[in-house]
Order: structure tokens, then C-alpha cells, then sequence
């Protein structure tokens, strides 16, 4: 038991590594899309013991920018801020090709800053799935990793004005923190994302 209790007082340190995706947005060439979301997330603390330790939900907001190179690539910048005892910020910088209308390919940079003195920058990479629910209504599913994050997104979004879409989704964030003690956050997110 005291190794969770120190795993999770090390956990809350390190959950700067803990990134937050914007949901997939499918842009033209010359077409821009701003939007944020805010999720609430439930920590979860695990070693290899098979023991876990749950914490209070905790919230976080993102806040992402994208904009159509070409018709197959997308440059993106998201910033996130999470805040707890503490204050986390991540910044990912990206470029998505489109594979198809379906699928797309990311790669990018991940940096981490917060106001603990834990800084750190990794490659990010990962893919995304879309598809047309109907007439007005779009489904997603997301993945990105980094070399010690895993995360992953199921999503639904629906234009509820001229350019302007509504974003639900569930998230699930998995952080290898070593010595076999993962932490994992997940909950829902409502967004929204406005294209010009």
C-alpha cells in the first residue's frame, strides 16, 4: 500500500504528461477550424500488483487550431491546460495527411510545461478514422502515442450552425510511469469547433 500511496504522489507530479486531443476535423485546402473542448477526467493509479488507487475527478480544457495546407495536409496547434494542485500545459504541433476520405496519419511534437519544474518534448504520432452517422451527424475514433503516453477518443460531432459543430466524445489517456505503475484518466469532453 505505500507503494501506491508514493506511485500516486509521483503520478500527480508527473500527469504533465497527459495530453488532451481535439477531435478530428476534416478541412480543404485554405479552410481553418478553431475550437476548444473541456473534459473531466477520473484518475486512476495501477501497478503490476494488481493494486489501484482511484482519485476525485479532475478537469481539463483544450484548445486547438487547424488549417488546410493542401486538400491531403493539415497543419495543427493545440494547447491544453490541466489544473489540479498543480498546473500542466501541453502544446502539440502536428501535420495530418489524409489517406483518404476516411482515414488520416499524424505526426507531430508534443511538449509538456508545467509550473512543477517537469519539461519534456516527444514525437507524437498516431491515426484517425471518421465516418457520416446520417445526414447531419459525423462518428470518429482517434489514436496517439508517444514514446510513454498512449490515448484514444471515440467521438460524435453534428453542425448545429453555419460552420460551427458540436463535439462529444470519451477519452482515455494511459501513462506508462515505470517501475510497472501505469495512470490512466478517462471521461467525457463536449466541444465545440467553428470553420472558416
Amino acid at each position: 500500500m505505500r507503494k501506491i500511496v508514493f506511485a500516486g504522489f509521483l503520478a500527480l507530479s508527473l500527469i504533465c504528461s497527459i495530453a488532451f486531443a481535439s477531435p478530428v476535423v476534416d478541412l480543404q485546402q485554405g479552410e481553418t477550424a478553431a475550437g476548444f473542448d473541456v473534459s473531466t477526467f477520473t484518475p486512476r493509479l495501477s501497478d503490476n500488483s494488481g493494486s489501484a488507487v482511484s482519485f476525485s475527478g479532475s478537469g481539463a480544457a483544450d484548445f486547438y487550431v487547424q488549417h488546410g495546407l493542401t486538400d491531403r495536409f493539415t497543419l495543427g496547434l493545440e494547447f491544453s491546460n490541466f489544473n489540479a494542485a498543480f498546473s500542466v500545459k501541453a502544446t502539440d504541433i502536428t501535420l495530418q495527411y489524409k489517406l483518404d476520405n476516411h482515414f488520416k496519419l499524424l505526426l507531430g511534437d508534443r511538449n509538456y510545461d508545467t509550473n512543477i519544474g517537469v519539461n519534456d518534448s516527444q514525437l507524437l504520432w498516431g491515426v484517425s478514422a471518421s465516418t457520416p452517422l446520417g445526414s447531419q451527424w459525423n462518428g470518429y475514433a482517434a489514436f496517439k502515442a508517444t514514446s510513454d503516453e498512449t490515448e484514444w477518443q471515440l467521438g460524435v460531432n453534428k453542425e448545429i450552425a453555419q460552420n460551427l459543430t458540436l463535439d462529444l466524445a470519451f477519452k482515455n489517456h494511459n501513462y506508462d510511469l515505470g517501475g510497472g505503475a501505469n495512470l490512466v484518466l478517462n471521461g467525457p469532453s463536449l466541444g465545440l469547433t467553428y470553420k472558416f
